[in-house]
């Protein structure tokens, strides 16, 4: 037999699987059959090295098969590359508690194939998809935890919480089969982070202290896999923002498919060649940079039809909407994450949307075996009524913590009506309102008992004391109707409109003017539709509207979602002052009490996002401690739940725990054979 020399490249890949996280380590196939020793880049190579080269060989066959069958039909028909050409070596395994603690979520070695089926009232998207594909630069259990490196193998923190180095996982490729390196970091950062045609203003998160008027971070590249993001002052929360719970993070503002990109950048394609593309979108001449806005599809659009075409890294791309509207979502076969044995993710062959009328119908399919997943769309009223049809109907009822305040109700504090502006910016008619809400009521009635008064407010029931706030602020009068005069002299008449995205909004509005009634304080309602809503409120014309916001241990909470875009409805000129520096909008500390309690509230949120990991809970502390005092926005319920039908035959869904936190966990869902 003869003999040849081995090559450092031939000894690495051999010896690769010693790698923490690889899915040959993940089988330990290669550590073992590599007991020889072998003189890298030496003469002296023995016989053995050939029988180590036929073992290798063998084991790597034996290794592709651990990927779906349909991958595997594509790898023998040569369409397809072997698996451990697919994916980087230093792929993420998933373990036990990474997704959601073991007692939610004791997780099965799943079984290829099969679909998931979400129904959605919502035109050519549906948030179950879009969930399920979201792949965060790093990550945390559930929605709370020690942070762990996700799309990144690894980062580090330096200079005292100024600079951040992240190192990108090798091998990791699109899942058109492109590489993945830092010139995808690059292009995301020069061509249209830093580009004014496509970026008007950069995320808050990625400048100092998650201030919009920051400086925007730095990039510098070091090599084709390390990149480095700096700051002018410490900025300990940066790797928080990075992960799912802030917002929904993704990877998608910071690494972006270079390769498919540029083809509608007119920075590095001929603009005479992007004409024709500009033309047939209906636009102006010239105008690329809103065909590439078209072309580069955000985490929010990831399960919507224009997603077609556009290279991902979650566990499914887009790959057609059908005639009758459903999104069909293929698999990844070049999806980066492994179970513990070394199968690679996902189990389920597609994560397909389908179109229901409105959030009833959506709600009927599953109870008929027609969808597999109810996602937020169940009436926690009908729980008994669930309970009751699980057998029938092939489904599971999980009661599950909602990451958010169910209902609030938020008053527009900077509203150009004086006599508005006058009454809602005293604090003691906020307290009136949380005194006058019968949370009981709306715990019992709505929830069924599955929720709690909340506690980031005073949430006291007690309608005579919030009477006689009323009447020593000079609400005193009243017309014949039993209602408080303003003190403009007319009835004073608390107008809530919403969009009712989810069933609790009509009960909670109802009950509100109940409620609200007995206090003399007169409260009209009226829903339409969410961009309806959105208009009124970015012209600052709603008075009042019903939201919600994250709970304050949700990091998503303390990394910006508040009091910035939470706020937005409740103060839209004093959050156009922060996002502009100040050259718009109003400043809060001009409009009294309120403003300055809110504009307080900013700056510990900021304090939350500086500090290192060690002094925040201090930090939320106090900013909380504002927001209770001053009552800046009224949650009606906390500790809130909802349920969740999910089909009987899907796998590794999780039992308890944060709902939200278990539809992040995609990846691992199967199907029962």
């Amino acid at each position: 037999m003869s003999a040849r020399k081995m090559s450092r490249r031939e000894f690495l890949y051999v010896g690769a699987a010693a790698a923490t996280g690889t899915v040959l380590a993940a089988c330990q196939p290669q550590t073992v059959i590599v007991k020889e020793t072998v003189e890298v880049e030496k003469e002296k190579v023995v016989k053995e090295t050939v029988v180590v080269q036929k073992e290798v060989v063998k084991e790597v066959e034996r290794v592709s098969a651990r990927q779906a069958p349909m991958l595997q039909d594509l790898v023998k028909a040569g369409t397809l590359p072997p698996l451990e050409e697919r994916i980087p070596m230093q792929s993420l395994v998933i373990g036990p508690g990474m997704l959601m603690p073991e007692e939610h979520l004791p997780l099965e070695i799943g079984q290829y194939g099969g679909e998931m089926r979400s129904p959605s009232s919502t035109k050519a998207t549906f948030t179950n998809g879009m969930i399920h594909t979201l792949e965060p630069i790093l990550d945390v259990p559930e929605l709370e935890g020690p942070i762990y490196s996700s799309v990144v193998r690894s980062y580090t923190v330096e200079e005292d919480g100024k600079s951040f180095v992240f190192n990108m996982r090798e091998g990791m490729k699109w899942n058109d089969g492109e590489p993945v390196t830092t010139e995808d970091v690059l292009f995301a950062h020069e061509s249209v982070m830093l580009n004014p045609k496509i970026t008007k203003t950069q995320e808050a998160y990625l400048k100092n202290g998650a201030k919009p008027s920051g400086t925007f971070m730095k990039l510098a590249i070091e090599d084709d896999y390390r990149f480095r993001v700096t700051f002018d002052e410490p900025y300990g929360a940066f790797p928080r923002q990075l992960t799912k719970p802030c917002h929904w993070k993704g990877y998608q503002d910071l690494i972006k498919p270079a390769h498919y990109l540029k083809q509608f950048h007119a920075d590095h394609t001929p603009l005479a060649q992007l004409e024709p593309l500009i033309k047939a979108q209906s636009l102006a001449a010239g105008e690329w940079w809103t065909l590439f806005t078209s072309k580069d599809i955000s985490r929010w659009n990831t399960s919507n039809a224009m997603a077609v075409g556009m290279p991902v890294l979650g566990p499914w791309f887009m790959k057609e909407e059908t005639s009758a509207g459903t999104l069909i979502m293929e698999r990844n076969p070049y999806y980066w994450k492994l179970d513990t044995e070394g199968n690679q993710l996902p189990y389920l062959d597609h994560d397909n949307g389908v179109m229901a009328s409105n959030n009833e119908m959506a709600l009927m399919m599953v109870m008929s075996g027609e969808g597999d997943h109810t996602y937020e769309y169940a009436y926690l009223r009908d729980y008994p009524l669930y309970k009751q049809n699980e057998e029938k109907g092939g489904y599971v009822t999980t009661i599950y913590k909602m990451h958010r305040t169910m209902v609030d109700l938020q008053l527009n504090f900077t509203h150009k009506d004086p006599v508005w502006r006058q009454v809602v910016g005293d604090l003691r008619f906020r307290q009136a309102l949380t005194l006058a809400i019968n949370r009981k009521e709306m715990i019992d009635t709505i929830y069924l008992g599955f929720a709690a008064p909340p506690t980031d407010i005073p949430s006291e029931y007690d309608p005579k004391k919030a009477e006689a706030l009323l009447d020593e602020m000079g609400l005193n009068k009243r017309d014949a109707d039993g209602m408080r005069l303003g003190p403009d002299g007319k009835t004073f008449e608390l107008p809530i409109e919403h969009s009712a995205p989810m069933p609790e909004f009509v009960s909670t509005a109802e009950l509100l003017v109940e409620h609200f009634r007995v206090i003399g304080i007169k409260t009209t309602v009226k829903q339409i539709q969410g961009t309806l809503l959105g208009e009124r409120t970015n012209a600052n014309e709603e008075k009042a509207t019903l939201g919600w916001c994250s709970h304050p241990e949700m990091w998503c909470y303390t990394c910006g979602n508040w009091p910035y875009g939470y706020m937005n409805s409740s103060a839209r000129l004093w959050v156009t002052w922060y996002q502009t520096g100040g050259k718009e909008g109003e400043d809060p500390e001009k409009a009294g009490d309120v403003g300055k309690a809110y504009k307080q509230a900013v700056d510990l949120m900021r304090k939350t996002v500086t500090v290192p990991e060690h002094e925040r809970a201090k930090a939320i502390e106090e900013y909380t401690k504002v927001i209770y005092d001053s009552i800046l926005r009224i949650p009606t319920v906390g500790g809130g739940s909802y349920a969740v039908l999910v089909s009987k035959t899907l796998g590794n869904i999780p039992t308890g725990g944060y709902g939200i936190a278990g539809n992040f966990c995609g990846e691992v869902f199967f199907r029962r054979q």
